[in-house]
Order: structure tokens, then sequence, then C-alpha cells
């Protein structure tokens, strides 16, 4: 597998925001606010094998601190001006780590 997927680029993560959730829940979850936030989705997290154990020896309401998911996929950004309007298109697409076909 480590030899068709090229590890320099396509990995993503970020601090505030859940890429391992689609839009429709990442929006739920803010507006109730729960604290901790959920855990994310370990389907798409590609480091879920590295942090299992970690995650094992804290607890789940620190768990979010030390932890982060590393997303596969692609990210394409595209600006549309239509008149006079611009507008920002934003397309993530994510991978599993079970399911790694395309």
């Amino acid at each position: 597998l480590y030899q068709v997927v090229d590890l320099t680029k396509n990995f993503f993560f970020s601090y505030t925001y859940d890429l391992t959730r689609s839009l429709q829940e990442n929006f739920l979850a803010m507006t109730g606010r729960p604290f901790p936030p959920p855990p994310f989705k370990d389907m798409y997290a590609w480091n879920f094998f590295l942090t299992r154990e970690l995650e094992e020896c804290t607890h789940s309401i620190t768990n979010f601190h030390w932890v982060l998911p590393v997303v596969h996929g692609a990210f394409i950004q595209r600006k549309l001006h239509d008149y006079g309007r611009s507008l920002n298109l934003i397309l993530l697409a994510r991978r599993s780590r079970h399911f790694a076909g395309t």
C-alpha cells in the first residue's frame, strides 16, 4: 500500500475543524457545542493505528488535546467570479483507511 500512496503530499489535518466528519455533522456539533468535542471518525484517520495506544492511555476528556487525525485525500480551492461577486469553492475528498480504492 505504501508503494502506491505518495506519503509526501495529499495528507491534511486541522487544529480547529474536524476533517473526518461531514459538513452537516460539523454544523450540528457547533450548534450543540458539546465539551469535550465528539471523537473523530477513525474511518478517515490514516494515523489511527499509531494513535490508538495513546488514546487508551489518556482519558476521553483530554484526548482531543493530544490526538490529531491525519486525513488522506484531495483538497481543491477555486475562486469563482459571477456578476461582480466572488465565491470561494472548496472541494475536500477524503479517502477511507478501510476502503483505499478509488
